[in-house]
């Protein structure tokens, strides 16, 4: 068995230099390793059991974003030392095993169908009914796609002819599109700020704070922690997706980090940065969670895609 290591030893998997230097900023003694899915080193689990026992590393924790640091969290969970599992973080970053997690809670989900083949996906949506929403989960980029009327279908399965699945088919809802931002210690879920994102044509949009009442602020952060609960996610930043429709939120996504522009945006409108406050208080010390003291707006534009409509 491992013996104890020390609490302020920390061993970043897949961190970038900035952000082991907000670690090292925060009082830790910091180790790098690479992601596995970058292949080095060749025996990630091997590496992973070798420093944590040569430096009497305490903690484990990886700061990328996506599915890509599962790979190196299961090699972190066979040490003991991880700080988020590798479970945990599959339910939030994997569209298929999120959805499953909602269908069984039951409270937050939209209606959704997994299938093997892109014939079966279209089966699928004309059961379901358009508007649908289409993911391509077999793709490195989970390729999304929203099909409004009948021409739609028929261009995305010419689209996908020779592409592989698995599929999602999951109803459209309707209702403005929000997204929670969240950091996580020791099981507790502060939440850091709610945007609102909006799309149109290839320009996505999203601002900080969202313009929305109190009570439909309290509403989108109480769905976002539920899904942390269910997804037993215990350290690091994440963001969850959400729509607000007539009945009230539905989860249509969620993810370990901030995102691709989330850190971005959470300085500007908040002044803070999330990966320094993760450290902080990891560290131990009480830190007020902030709030955003002005408004701020951040918008990029989607890549280009052969399939109708892509998603946000």
């Amino acid at each position: 068995m491992q013996r104890p290591g020390d609490s302020r030893r920390l061993l970043l998997v897949g961190a970038r230099a900035e952000t082991a230097a907000k670690a090292r900023a925060a009082g830790f003694r910091v180790w790098r390793l690479p992601d596995s899915a970058s292949g080095h080193p060749a025996d990630p689990a091997a590496e992973v059991r070798s420093l944590t026992h040569r430096h009497r590393i305490g903690r484990v924790l990886h700061t990328g974003d996506g599915r890509a640091r599962l790979a190196a969290l299961e090699d972190a969970d066979a040490t003991g030392l991880a700080l988020t599992s590798a479970r945990s973080v599959r339910r939030l970053t994997d569209p298929v095993a999120l959805r499953r997690l909602l269908r069984e809670d039951g409270r937050f989900a939209a209606r959704s169908r997994e299938t093997a083949s892109a014939d079966q996906a279209a089966e699928a949506v004309r059961e379901t009914g358009l508007p649908a929403v289409v993911r391509h989960c077999g793709s490195p980029d989970g390729r999304t796609a929203l099909l409004t009327e009948p021409g739609d279908l028929t261009a995305w399965r010419a689209a996908t002819r020779d592409e592989d699945g698995p599929f999602l088919v999951e109803e459209f809802v309707e209702g403005p599109l929000f997204v929670v931002y969240a950091l996580t210690v020791d099981g507790l879920h502060h939440m850091l700020a709610v945007t609102n994102r909006r799309s149109a044509g290839a320009l996505v949009t999203e601002v900080c704070p969202a313009p929305v009442g109190n009570r439909q602020v309290a509403e989108l952060r109480s769905a976002a922690g539920a899904l942390l609960d269910l997804a037993d996610f215990q350290c690091g930043l994440a963001h969850v997706t959400l729509v607000l429709g007539a009945d009230g939120p539905r989860i249509v996504g969620s993810g370990t980090g901030t995102g691709r522009h989330g850190g971005e945006l959470l300085r500007a409108a908040a002044g803070f940065d999330p990966e320094t406050w993760l450290f902080r208080a990891l560290a131990g010390e009480r830190v007020t969670r902030p709030e955003p003291w002005r408004t701020a707006t951040i918008a990029h534009r989607l890549p280009p895609r052969r399939s109708p409509a892509a998603v946000p």
